[in-house]
């Protein structure tokens, strides 16, 4: 039979030859160590049964946040649908929330928002806000696996409470919002859809588990922050943070005192999210239950110890060694042979002396194949040599070597995965085995080639959309020029010449919708090029390039009797045209949307932060609605105008693509007295 580490004994030491004055201490001595062995053993099988809690409860709470995370999938892509069209409809949404409610008891609520704003509601109207920060959503929250759930805080209300209002911690309902945010291409605020879980269902799954009978429990995040915490919950952030920092999936801490266990605390990380199981474990309580289920045979044990100490004295030795053996090899099996990563141990040569089943399941070889050999038995050949270079040297120097390799499978086939290998050293500082780690990564790489693909020809798609829609302004250019000439020109050659005024009315329109076109084609053109610099991008005269375009505006703003100041601006960093474009196209707003009895004032200033630039351009204007302010950056999106005001309804749009092209922010606020205020901000460029 093969060597294997996990099969190795430890012979009883021989027994100790007591004299007739020994007999009397020993009687004594086996009933402390009769006693101690039940009440240790007692504690051995409470710490594994709440390890074991720990891993069923986080599975129970796991699959309920799946089946969270797949409603709202499906809310999200209702929503998505239904904000797709023209009507805005969400009637889909809502009827697919309020059966997801009626089929789901552990989520109380369901809400859909835009932002901070709500969209649509299973309880409560629509249109309300709330505090994001305060329910713990403004930030992802997500597992390092990359899902899209974010777990916010523990709410002390029956629904999700509204912005401005504070959270009563002497409701008896909680809930814990969930939300999963759904990229929504009709605007550049995303969707976010939340669903207030129920705390008590959760509370149901850790009580009616195999260890429902102890009260210390606890879900937290991996922050630190309790979702559901017994008053009698042991503290749980030192052993959270030393599991992260481990890298472990659990983690297992007992606390004693004078080599007396005190308690100890169990905690299981989700497979899937943010979040971890802890269960403690009192040995006051361990020990009261112990005793009170023993207290017979202790009375009897110690009746009967005292007729046969001698005896029970070798049993209770033996039966302790046997014990503890026992119980290690519990312990050690169960981790290793139940692992789900493939464990491998050599001794110092290299030659394999171990393997756990989750080996023979990943390369399809049993561990009589594997013992005995070495592991180069599964060297594709693909692996760098760097890599052994680089393992060797860390185990040289005492350290683990983590990294990945391209192992072969018995039946051929190749196997990506990530290995930790590490030395173990005897009492002499001698390596006497070493340990390896492995884990199968093979999807994770198909899924990581997938979506590099996929990004690619979402690139490819979208550089021919680019170019199609560019080349087309281009050619489409030059006929809406020949239509505006051709109209001028036969408007000149037919004046005088006849009465028609129907005929004229028509000349006219046609030369109008012909300039509009020439000039929708232009905006479109300058829209698709306004994220691409127009020449070098560097540090510009702000100041200098506003009062160029004033000047170029000069015939217009005189026609309008308006005063435009430009203040001392800060410089910045980007290609001067688009900066001219970018005041013009605001310059022209301001003046387009002038009120018929006060003359147009402008100001043009800015400032500079310790990380931001800010420009703004302020007028006195017939300003915009605040229902307005968002809608008029869309690409056609116009509000209602009076007058001889024309244009193009990308006027804006364009103004956003250069600013957010460099990295900034655009927004429209209203103008003490009267007016819009359009801001930009531009980050600071670092100084080489």
């Amino acid at each position: 039979m093969s060597h294997s580490p996990l099969s190795q004994t430890v012979e009883t030491p021989p027994l100790l030859r007591w004299g007739p004055v020994a007999i009397a201490v020993g009687v004594t001595v086996v009933l402390f160590l009769t006693v101690s062995t039940g009440y240790f053993q007692a504690i051995a099988d409470r710490e594994e049964r709440a390890v074991a809690s720990a891993r069923t409860i986080e599975q129970g709470v796991t699959r309920t946040l799946e089946s969270v995370e797949t409603t709202l999938s499906v809310i999200a892509e209702e929503a998505r649908t239904g904000l797709a069209g023209d009507d805005r409809n969400l009637a889909a949404a809502r009827r697919r929330m309020a059966d997801s409610l009626r089929l789901a008891p552990h989520i109380r609520q369901l809400t859909i928002l835009r932002g901070a704003t709500v969209l649509a509601d299973t309880n409560g109207p629509d249109g309300t806000k709330v505090d994001l920060a305060m329910l713990g959503l403004d930030k992802n929250q997500a597992a390092p696996t990359g899902q899209g759930l974010r777990i916010g805080t523990l709410q002390r209300s029956r629904f999700l409470p509204h912005q401005g209002e504070l959270p009563d911690q002497h409701s008896l309902r909680s809930l814990i919002p969930v939300a999963l945010v759904a990229a929504d291409s009709s605007s550049t605020a995303p969707l976010m859809i939340v669903a207030a879980l129920n705390t008590a269902y959760l509370e149901d799954i850790f009580t009616s588990g195999a260890f429902r009978r102890d009260s210390h429990h606890g879900l937290v995040r991996q922050d630190g922050q309790p979702l559901i915490a017994t008053d009698s919950l042991v503290e749980w952030n030192a052993p959270l943070a030393a599991m992260l920092s481990s890298g472990a999936d659990q983690h297992f801490v007992s606390v004693q005192s004078l080599a007396v266990p005190l308690g100890a605390t169990a905690l299981r990380l989700s497979a899937r999210y943010p979040i971890a199981v802890v269960i403690g474990v009192r040995h006051a309580e361990t020990l009261r239950d112990w005793a009170g289920r023993n207290r017979s045979i202790l009375a009897v044990l110690a009746v009967v110890s005292l007729g046969a100490a001698a005896v029970l004295f070798v049993v209770l030795r033996q039966a302790l060694v046997r014990r503890t053996l026992q119980a290690q090899v519990r312990v050690l099996v169960k981790a290793i042979e139940q692992s789900p990563v493939v464990v491998v141990v050599t001794d110092a040569d290299g030659v394999i002396d171990y393997v756990n089943p989750a080996f023979t399941r990943l390369f399809g070889y049993t561990a009589e194949q594997a013992v005995g050999r070495n592991p180069r038995l599964l060297n594709s050949g693909q692996n760098p040599s760097e890599n052994y270079r680089a393992l060797w040297d860390s185990l040289t120097r005492g350290q683990s070597w983590s990294g990945e390799f391209i192992n072969r499978a018995n039946d051929g086939s190749l196997v990506h995965v990530s290995s930790t290998i590490s030395a173990v050293r005897d009492s002499h500082d001698r390596t006497t085995h070493f340990i390896g780690v492995m884990a199968d990564i093979t999807e994770a790489k198909r899924a990581e080639r997938e979506r590099e693909s996929l990004i690619l020809r979402l690139g490819r798609a979208n550089e021919g959309l680019q170019r199609f829609a560019e080349i087309s302004a281009h050619h489409l250019q030059e006929p809406a020029r020949r239509l505006v000439s051709f109209a001028q020109r036969l408007k000149t050659r037919l004046t005088g010449r006849f009465e028609d005024e129907d005929a004229q009315v028509s000349l006219a329109f046609i030369e109008q919708q012909a300039g509009r076109l020439r000039d929708l084609l232009r905006d479109v053109q300058l829209y698709l090029a306004a994220d691409v610099p127009l020449g070098a991008q560097s540090e510009i005269d702000t100041a200098r390039v506003a009062r160029d375009v004033v000047l170029r505006f000069g015939p217009r703003i005189d026609a309008a009797h308006a005063r435009v100041l430009v203040t001392d601006l800060p410089h910045l960093t980007i290609d001067a045209p688009r900066l001219a474009d970018l005041f013009a196209i605001l310059l022209e707003n301001a003046i387009s949307y002038r009120r018929p009895d006060v003359p147009p004032e402008i100001i043009i200033s800015g400032e500079t932060t310790a990380d931001r630039v800010r420009l703004t351009v302020a007028d006195n204007g017939t300003g915009i609605a605040p229902e307005f302010r968002e809608r008029v950056f869309r690409v056609f999106e116009r509000l209602p105008r009076t007058g001889d005001m024309q244009g193009t309804g990308i006027g804006l749009a364009i103004a956003r693509r250069i600013v957010e092209s460099n990295s900034g922010q655009i927004w429209i606020e209203e103008t003490p007295g009267g007016g819009v205020t359009v801001v930009v901000e531009f980050e600071v460029a670092e100084k080489p």
